[in-house]
C-alpha cells in the first residue's frame, strides 16, 4: 500500500491524520532483532519485559542477549533467545569464527539495540550484526554504531520510552520495511 492509497483510505473515515501511517503498515513484514548487553540481574528483568512488549507488537522479532556476567542472574531465559557470552570471543577479543558466521548470516531490516553503555564485546557484536537500519540509545560509546540514535548522554532513557520514540520517528519518516528493503515513502 503506497502513501496515496493510505491517504485515500483514511481521509474522512475516522478524522485521523492522513499522513500518519497506521501501525499495522509499519514493519509488518520486517525481520527485526532486539539486542541487549546485560551486566546484572536488574537489566535482565527489564530486557525480558521490553522483549515481551515488542513481541506483542511484532511476534517475529528475534532477541539476542550478550551476558557480560552470568553471576546473580536467576531469571529463566526463554529458549528462542540467542545468548552470547565472553566465551564466544577468543583471547584477542575477536568473535570466534562459529559465532561470527552465525551473526553474519542473519540479516535484519531493523536492529534495535537496548544498551546504554556499549563495551568492547557489545560493540563487536553490533558491528557483526547486519541490518538495514541500526537504532540505539545515545551514548558517547555508541554513536558510531547506529543509524538512528535517540536520547542524550545526560539523562538515562528507559527502554520502553526509547522503543516508543523509535516507533514514532519511524512512522514520521514513513519508513516501510516491505519486501526486505527499507523504502522511504
Amino acid at each position: 500500500m503506497n502513501r496515496e492509497e493510505i491517504y485515500t483510505k483514511r481521509v474522512g473515515k475516522d478524522g485521523a491524520d492522513p499522513y500518519q501511517l497506521p501501525k499495522e503498515d509499519i514493519l509488518k513484514t520486517s525481520k527485526i532483532a532486539l539486542f541487549f548487553c546485560i551486566s546484572d540481574a536488574s537489566e535482565m528483568d527489564e530486557a525480558l519485559a521490553i522483549r515481551k512488549k515488542v513481541n506483542n507488537d511484532y511476534p517475529k522479532a528475534e532477541t539476542i542477549l550478550f551476558l557480560s556476567s552470568v553471576k546473580n542472574i536467576t531469571t529463566t531465559i526463554p529458549d528462542d533467545i540467542i545468548i552470547l557470552q565472553k566465551k564466544d570471543f577468543n583471547l584477542l577479543g575477536r568473535i570466534k569464527r562459529k559465532t561470527d558466521t552465525t551473526l553474519r548470516h542473519s540479516h535484519y531490516d531493523l536492529l534495535i539495540t537496548f544498551t546504554v553503555s556499549v563495551n568492547t564485546y557489545c560493540g563487536k557484536i553490533i558491528g557483526a550484526l547486519k541490518a538495514n537500519i541500526k537504532a540505539g540509545i545515545t551514548s558517547k560509546q555508541s554513536e558510531q554504531f547506529f543509524d538512528i540514535s535517540i536520547g542524550n548522554d545526560e539523562n538515562f532513557l528507559q527502554y520502553e520510552t526509547f522503543y516508543h520514540q523509535l516507533l514514532f520517528y519511524l512512522r514520521q519518516m514513513h519508513i516501510n520495511f516491505s519486501h526486505g528493503k527499507n523504502e522511504i515513502k
